[in-house]
């Protein structure tokens, strides 16, 4: 993703959302839900991050 974007504004947000969403998959209880509202240029890359980490 770093290619794709270099180093921006974007990118630290990406980077701060990662640790957060992380911490949130820990905790998240196997019925629960998130809901999260972020930029819509950031949504897309939040989704497959979080797609990606549920996977694991």
């Amino acid at each position: 993703m770093r290619k794709l974007l270099g180093s921006n504004d974007m990118m630290a947000y990406l980077i701060m959302m990662a640790s957060r969403l992380l911490e949130l998959h820990r905790v998240l209880k196997p019925t629960g839900s998130l809901y999260l509202h972020c930029d819509p240029t950031a949504s897309h890359y939040l989704k497959s991050y979080w797609m990606q980490s549920l996977e694991r």
